[in-house]
């Protein structure tokens, strides 16, 4: 799971030595988010500058749980721990939306977050016809073009069900 701070800096260069001292100090960043919760485990951070300005990106696992109060109280303090090093910085938000929360986002695809499922189903073509009242030629119609095009025209690709559809059209 992800959470993503949004720090102001006032330099582009102070944003550039931040950015440096964040991964040169990733071993407090992890010691002062894993203080905070007895199941979360931190992951990693990533750090995105856009001018003055960083984009955290903290990642964490959080067993059995979704995780979002988890890493949300994580995130806050490492920022707060970064700030007594950085005093000079603007904290903007806890959640920067680089992170991108529940919407679907390429940066997700790539980086992940949350929990992650791969499933495969077999099922008769007699239960596909008595209980859905349909066919597998007009369900394989409906994936391509709904979820692949549909999708696609949004700006969501799904690539994971492009493969399954080239499985399917084999």
């Amino acid at each position: 799971m992800t959470r993503s701070p949004l720090i102001k800096v006032k330099s582009i260069m102070d944003a550039y030595m931040l950015k440096e001292w964040i991964y040169n100090n990733s071993y407090l960043i992890e010691k002062t988010f894993n203080n905070t919760t007895n199941h979360g485990k931190f992951k990693d951070i990533i750090v995105k500058q856009t001018g003055n300005y960083l984009h955290l990106r903290v990642r964490a696992s959080t067993g059995e749980a979704m995780g979002m109060n988890m890493l949300t109280k994580g995130s806050e303090k490492v920022i707060e721990m970064i700030s007594t090093h950085f005093p000079d910085i603007k904290i903007i938000s806890l959640s920067g939306n680089f992170c991108t929360d529940k919407k679907n986002s390429a940066v997700n695809w790539i980086l992940g977050r949350g929990k992650h499922v791969t499933a495969e189903v077999l099922i008769d073509q007699n239960i596909i016809k008595n209980k859905l009242h349909t066919n597998i030629d007009d369900l394989i119609e409906l994936n391509i073009n709904k979820n692949l095009i549909g999708s696609n025209i949004t700006g969501s690709k799904k690539f994971e069900i492009l493969k399954i559809v080239q499985k399917q059209l084999e």
